[in-house]
């Protein structure tokens, strides 16, 4: 499956090569959702891996597409992916990111709260489309991209600084621990589908939804048994303004 998501717009900015019926520069803008999915747990089968369990977050695009022909486009872009939350609760209804400071001596419940773990991902790269209706209102395509990514992940350990607050470290405790991916940066692949509707000449609605696999670094994990991937869905809607006709048919 990787294999061919790597080949894909290989082929797609090969078969881009025939004769040319028109050229025409555009802005794309695109604005949605994704959902990271994947394995739930690591090897162990009891900690959890940190890329399934975000929440559903926001995603970003904007690029500078070309047309080559009617049918073929290859299209310069950057995006964002944010979320804000992380969510896991095992089959002991634990939560991984809630917390209680009990009284060393009467273990009453001192302070309770929860730790906080936010994704953030910008990515470059280009994208290569291949129209199925060329020419007519509703124009549904395949695309396929390749992209560099710099992936962050920013872990608030509150349970430490509560913990400071109320005296509760150990001397040799100086600072805050985060078992999680900080950062990667890494190559990405994204191939989708998508429909364009076309009321005019100058500007047309799109709605894409595609796969999104970021190939994180092994080095990058604190613990080897807890590797993988990043995976992900996404759903956008957006516009395409066209500023550039050379031909017109």
């Amino acid at each position: 499956m990787k294999k061919f998501i790597i080949i894909l717009p290989l082929m797609l900015i090969t078969v881009c090569g025939y004769s040319q019926f028109e050229h025409k520069m555009s802005v794309n803008l695109s604005f949605g959702g994704f959902k990271t999915f994947g394995y739930a747990t690591g090897e162990d089968e009891y900690t959890p891996l940190q890329m399934p369990h975000y929440r559903p977050g926001i995603k970003v695009d904007a690029g500078l597409q070309y047309n080559i022909n009617r049918r073929f486009s290859a299209m310069i872009y950057s995006g964002i992916m944010y979320s804000w939350s992380w969510k896991y609760v095992d089959d002991d209804d634990n939560d991984w990111l809630f917390y209680e400071l009990q009284d060393p001596v009467t273990e009453a419940v001192l302070e309770d709260g929860y730790n906080e773990l936010k994704f953030f991902n910008v990515s470059a790269g280009i994208i290569t489309k291949m129209y199925i209706s060329p020419g007519k209102k509703w124009n549904p395509y395949i695309f396929a991209g390749i992209n560099f990514n710099h992936t962050k992940a920013y872990y608030a350990d509150n349970w430490w600084y509560d913990s400071k607050m109320l005296g509760l470290l150990s001397p040799d405790d100086t600072e805050p621990y985060s078992p999680f991916l900080e950062y990667n940066n890494g190559i990405g692949f994204i191939p989708g589908v998508g429909i364009e509707y076309s009321p005019g000449d100058r500007y047309s609605f799109i709605i894409t939804s595609g796969y999104s696999l970021i190939l994180l670094k092994e080095e990058n994990f604190e613990d080897p048994l807890l590797t993988e991937h990043f995976n992900a869905v996404f759903l956008q809607a957006g516009i395409r303004f066209n500023f550039l006709k050379s031909k017109t048919l």
